[in-house]
């Protein structure tokens, strides 16, 4: 029986949250061993690349199978990428986007998704907003002759981790040792995001409001400090890129009068492997992972961390919910605001939609007593309890599970190619006419 033709678009050798998940998703559709899979690598905004090591093995399976350009209409068309860029070639197409961060799609985002057969989402806050939105459609004298919504499937299918690679360990690498021993602190609070655009407090990620609440929770403690370890950066791997994070950091530090009664940041700005990144969640200094995100679609880093059994400190609102709970990891409260204009993306973040705002005066108090009595909040001893829920329920062989159940149920059965079969005939040897002449 011949495979159905997959065609596989999106960004798998980028150093980006989407270049991790495409990955992901391109070694499940190998392990499913169900289709011819071609891939088509893509560029994702200005991350660099790198994604694809060569020399691992899982890698070069994915390697193997990029081609330059499509040739043919496949039988499946698999595209990762957001709604605006879906662009169905296939006999049956497939959207996979991250989602959205805030409480509306935009029309763009829903017209595109109309164009595939199917599309999947990490969460089931991605799943409800796609749902959720809807637009009237007028005619040219405002007269209303339609609605704009969702009329495609929408599934749910979550970014597995991979549990061979984020596990608690003892075994730190050398580069990871070397940088947390070289600090002064016992402790740090650990945060992994980019610093996206924004004014202080409006940026999508939140990371300058993360910095400022760390200040004003530890601002003239008078025992030792902790400290706050930011792996960010402003979307590249450059000592721009650096300096201009130094410099946002800078610019809150004088936002207070005596700069020597701060706790002190550190910033790891830079491209860490999977093995490296494990080995910063696992060493002893990293207490707890913050992010005080105004939405996410799901929020990857924050279940690598919490696989290990390590606590999260986290919005209470959008896609990281699909994994986290307030019995188990510490969920902040809050509101939900009206975007700032300085973070609006046309067709992305959109000045209608709303996103979440933590109460800071909340979770400064949450860092402090996390600190300074630990005992008071079992933070640590609740996340420790969840760490075998997460890693049954949200590994990499539990989305391969659900693709496939996902792709059975929804992909159609294709009239396949019969080779049309002649009757062999046998040879008559016919008896000769006599001529009478």
């Amino acid at each position: 029986m011949n495979k159905l033709k997959l065609y596989f678009e999106g960004p798998v050798d980028t150093l980006s949250g989407y270049g991790h998940h495409a990955r992901d998703l391109v070694r499940s559709l190998i392990e499913m061993d169900k289709y011819d899979i071609k891939v088509i690598s893509t560029k994702w905004g200005s991350t660099p690349l790198g994604g694809l090591d060569p020399n691992d093995p899982k890698d070069k399976m994915v390697i193997d199978r990029i081609i330059n350009k499509i040739e043919e209409k496949p039988d499946i068309f698999m595209q990762v990428t957001v709604p605006t860029a879906f662009n169905p070639i296939g006999k049956y197409n497939i959207g996979i986007t991250a989602g959205i961060e805030t409480t509306i799609a935009s029309a763009k985002w829903i017209e595109g998704c109309n164009r595939m057969n199917l599309v999947l989402v990490p969460s089931t806050h991605s799943k409800n907003v796609f749902e959720y939105s809807q637009y009237n459609i007028n005619d040219n004298n405002g007269n209303v002759t339609g609605m704009l919504k969702l009329n495609v499937p929408c599934e749910v299918l979550i970014e597995g981790v991979d549990t061979e690679v984020f596990k608690k360990t003892t075994k730190i690498s050398k580069s990871i040792k070397k940088y947390l021993d070289s600090i002064e602190e016992d402790f740090a609070y650990l945060y992994v995001g980019h610093w996206l655009n924004g004014d202080l407090g409006q940026d999508r990620k939140n990371t300058g409001m993360l910095i400022k609440t760390f200040f004003d929770a530890f601002y003239n403690y008078e025992k030792k400090k902790p400290a706050l370890i930011l792996k960010t950066s402003v979307g590249t791997l450059s000592i721009t890129d650096r300096d201009m994070v130094i410099d946002k950091i800078n610019k809150i530090q004088r936002m207070y009068p005596d700069i020597s009664k701060l706790p002190n940041i550190y910033l790891l700005h830079g491209d860490l492997s999977k093995e490296e990144m494990n080995s910063l969640y696992n060493h002893s200094k990293i207490g707890a992972m913050v992010n005080l995100t105004k939405g996410e679609g799901y929020g990857r880093p924050m279940l690598e961390f919490a696989t290990i059994g390590k606590p999260v400190i986290a919005s209470g609102w959008s896609g990281q919910l699909e994994f986290l709970n307030k019995t188990d990891h510490h969920l902040v409260p809050g509101k939900l605001e009206k975007i700032h204009s300085s973070a609006v993306w046309e067709d992305v973040l959109i000045p209608e939609s709303s996103w979440f705002e933590c109460d800071y005066e909340h979770v400064a108090k949450v860092l402090y007593l996390h600190y300074d009595q630990p005992k008071q909040l079992n933070l640590t001893k609740n996340a420790k309890n969840a760490m075998g829920r997460l890693r049954n329920n949200f590994s990499l062989e539990k989305m391969t599970s659900k693709f496939e159940n996902i792709l059975d149920r929804y992909i159609p059965e294709f009239p396949s190619e019969v080779k049309l079969e002649l009757p062999k005939l046998k040879k008559i040897d016919l008896p000769k006419l006599q001529s009478n002449g």
